[in-house]
């Protein structure tokens, strides 16, 4: 029997399968994209959904809106009206897209209980909402002491889920930072514990930059040791002077619609402003590495992304100390001319001339300034000073003659080394020249601008190219009082009493 049911099953595998055809199938050129519109709309509507927790255009949630708005306005008790995750969910929509409403409604201990009451436990996305209106308005919640307990706490007892957002995780791990009593101090600690500036920080933690939660932390970390800064600490180099001139720190959003480095750069000018004294050489630095150059343009983007956006006692006052810089280049060039040439007759004039100039400055009457030099003269200021000192150089052609222009109130002034007249002009005499518009000049050409006085340096016993330096500003159509007493030394204001008046 056996042996017959073997070979039965031999004799089947010998047969031959029939093979089927070929399948053949026909498939139009728009498979799969039939009402391809219908799912790009259906996906938007997810996408909205997902970001807002509600359909904008829903009938339903803009009526329940109205509703709410209309009774916060009334100043209805929010337990009266509030009815559950979806009416918190609009609320704290309209606290974050429009913070005048907490003033009609503030987040105080009372509201906190009513939400904790209703979301219990919240859900996910309320979790991921209500750290955000903590992050984004932070100290103007009368109860983010509050809130920020109770979001420590959800951070412990919401177990975590695998789909959980990144953002949700780092939370959870940082809540002892985030959500502290004093988050201020503990990140000061943080960046002290790991060796980190706090805006890389932020950017890891997802701390969202612009809220209010991460200006208070900038604050105390970038600006609180400049406020910290004494009368006798002007002058002082702090580590933070470099971090602050990075694009990413100086660039950083604060309050009032200002950048972070608009914040410091007014700090330390104001440090030197209110105390009456000279701007130190490094906080210049500082300031100018933070602002730039404020001797541009108004019109240039520079200018009005940095200094356009202060207030123009701060434009004028970097000016003025820009103006006492070009001062000292100018005058170490005139000094470095007559040594160089061997030059008695400038070296006796020397004295004067320094005088003469620092005197302006110290009267107050520079508003402005800037250097034009010939070749030789550029080479020696090269070599000689900080580069970061001589922003705004232009140049005077291959001459060896070098020029300091002075804007005095609005009079405009033109001194020279070598044998060049002091000038002296009504209106600005050469075009470009105030706002950095061109860096190349011509000394023939700036000569043959007819200028309403001139006054020759001459040696004498008797200060007499300053007398009538000073009887002519004094005379119309300048109008400039020169106190005679403020630019000449006690030697010559002495002799000019006696000869002149």
């Amino acid at each position: 029997m056996a042996e017959a049911k073997t070979k039965s099953l031999k004799k089947t595998s010998k047969r031959r399968r029939k093979l089927f055809a070929p399948l053949q199938l026909e498939l139009p050129e728009d498979c799969g994209l039939q009402h391809i519109e219908l799912f790009s709309e259906l996906s938007a509507q997810l996408k909205s959904l997902a970001e807002s927790g509600t359909f904008d255009d829903n009938p339903r949630w803009q009526q329940r809106r109205e509703f709410l708005i209309k009774q916060i306005l009334a100043g209805e008790k929010p337990s009266h009206f509030l009815q559950g995750p979806g009416d918190i969910r609009l609320m704290i929509r309209l606290w974050r897209e429009k913070p005048e409403f907490l003033q009609h409604l503030p987040l105080d201990k009372a509201l906190l209980n009513v939400l904790r009451q209703q979301l219990d436990p919240p859900s996910r996305l309320l979790f991921w909402q209500l750290i955000q209106l903590y992050f984004e308005v932070w100290d103007q919640l009368p109860a983010h002491q509050a809130l920020a307990s109770w979001l420590s706490d959800l951070c412990q007892s919401l177990p975590p889920r695998r789909s959980e957002s990144a953002e949700l995780q780092i939370y959870r791990q940082q809540s002892e930072i985030l959500f502290t009593p004093d988050p201020g101090a503990a990140f000061i600690q943080a960046t002290q514990a790991l060796q980190a500036d706090v805006l890389p920080l932020l950017k890891r933690w997802h701390v969202p930059e612009t809220g209010r939660f991460a200006q208070h932390i900038k604050r105390l970390y970038y600006l609180q040791p400049l406020e910290a800064l004494q009368v006798e600490d002007v002058g002082k180099t702090l580590h933070l002077f470099q971090v602050l001139q990075q694009d990413a720190v100086k660039n950083s959003m604060m309050e009032e619609q200002l950048l972070l480095g608009h914040h410091a750069a007014k700090i330390l000018m104001d440090k030197v402003l209110d105390n009456g004294l000279a701007l130190p050489e490094n906080w210049r630095h500082t300031i100018l590495g933070i602002l730039g150059d404020p001797r541009v343009p108004r019109a240039a983007p520079r200018f009005q992304t940095w200094w356009g956006r202060l207030d123009n006692k701060y434009t004028a006052a970097m000016r003025n100390w820009l103006s006492q810089l070009d001062l000292k280049l100018f005058l170490n060039i005139l000094e470095d001319v007559a040594h160089t040439h061997n030059r008695a007759d400038l070296l006796r004039m020397f004295p004067a001339r320094k005088r003469f100039l620092e005197g302006l400055q110290a009267q107050g009457l520079i508003v402005e300034s800037r250097l034009l030099l010939g070749k030789q003269a550029e080479n020696y200021i090269r070599t000689q000073f900080d580069q970061r000192d001589l922003t705004g150089l232009a140049q005077l052609g291959s001459s060896a003659t070098s020029l300091i222009y002075l804007n005095l109130q609005g009079v405009h002034l033109l001194e020279g080394t070598h044998s060049f007249q002091l000038r002296i002009y009504q209106d600005m005499p050469i075009e470009g020249l105030q706002n950095y518009e061109a860096s190349h000049f011509s000394l023939a050409a700036i000569r043959k601008q007819n200028a309403q006085a001139s006054v020759k340096h001459s040696h004498s016993p008797l200060p007499r190219w300053q007398h009538s330096l000073i009887q002519r500003l004094g005379e119309p159509p300048f109008n400039l009082y020169i106190d005679p007493g403020k630019v000449l030394s006690r030697a010559d204001y002495l002799k000019y009493m006696e000869h002149f008046v």
